[in-house]
């Protein structure tokens, strides 16, 4: 979720679609092999439809393909299925516990108040089953396995299977297709900056991020509620004494730095 000016909605909106079509033009010619979940739309507890989640790449080529299911509404099951291939690049992913501890600082949740569990587990792909490793916190949890050349990871909430099924999707242009939440692109007005903070506004700039950076390091280390700069932030922005703090900030960091 992102602040974005009333003015600036159209445009946003326009860079977001074309950078939508070069992803699908990217992932497509790829032709990397992409897993999904087997009956994911079924009524009787599936997490819902599929749709396209996301991608990364590395060293030039599409490495990650992730397909997002449910999570419409509060409470609603979700997945994500990633698959990866880190061959021939520099990169891997790291622990499958860095995967639920994401989810878990963007669901606001203390990775230190959840219970954690690992085990070894097995997978279903392809009709084939597969060991594969667990870790589950709270309500989240994640399973990992190897198959094929191709890392696969499935991270959930609200939806326990047992086991995993997933199934090489034969059409993934269709997956592009099927209708996606649109990002939500938060409308909050700006407020006028305190009177306290107007009169020293370079110290204020230092101050405010400053204290943001560090409200960040605790989330990234315990989770809890997403950090977001203050309402005022956006009223400098859209104001002239923007430039200002920032080259305030720039000249306090150089100064920083040299100390």
């Amino acid at each position: 979720m992102e602040f974005v000016p009333p003015h600036e909605r159209a445009t946003v909106l326009a860079r977001l679609r074309a950078a939508g079509d070069e992803t699908r033009r990217a992932v497509l010619a790829a032709g990397l092999p992409v897993a999904g979940i087997v009956d994911a739309g079924r009524a009787d507890g599936g997490p819902g439809l599929e749709r396209f989640g996301g991608s990364e790449g590395a060293d030039g080529r599409v490495t990650v393909v992730r397909i997002a299911y449910g999570g419409v509404g509060p409470g609603a099951p979700r997945a994500l299925v990633q698959t990866a291939r880190w061959d021939a690049t520099r990169v891997e992913s790291g622990p499958l516990r860095w995967m639920v501890e994401h989810h878990l600082r963007h669901d606001g949740e203390r990775l230190s108040a959840v219970a954690w569990h690992q085990a070894d587990t097995e997978m279903v792909v392809d009709g084939r089953a597969v060991s594969a490793s667990l870790v589950r916190a709270g309500e989240c949890w994640a399973t990992r396995c190897e198959t094929g050349g191709a890392e696969l990871t499935v991270v959930a909430r609200g939806w326990r299977p047992d086991p995993v099924r997933l199934v090489t999707i034969g059409d993934l242009a269709a997956v592009f297709d099927a209708p996606r939440p649109r990002p939500e692109l938060l409308r909050r007005e700006p407020e006028p900056i305190l009177p306290e903070l107007a009169r020293e506004p370079y110290r204020s700039l230092v101050e405010t991020v400053l204290a943001h950076q560090r409200r960040h390091r605790e989330w990234l280390a315990d989770g809890g509620l997403v950090p977001e700069l203050p309402a005022y932030w956006s009223t400098l922005r859209a104001d002239g004494s923007r430039d200002e703090w920032l080259a305030a900030w720039a000249a306090w960091a150089r100064t920083a730095q040299a100390g």
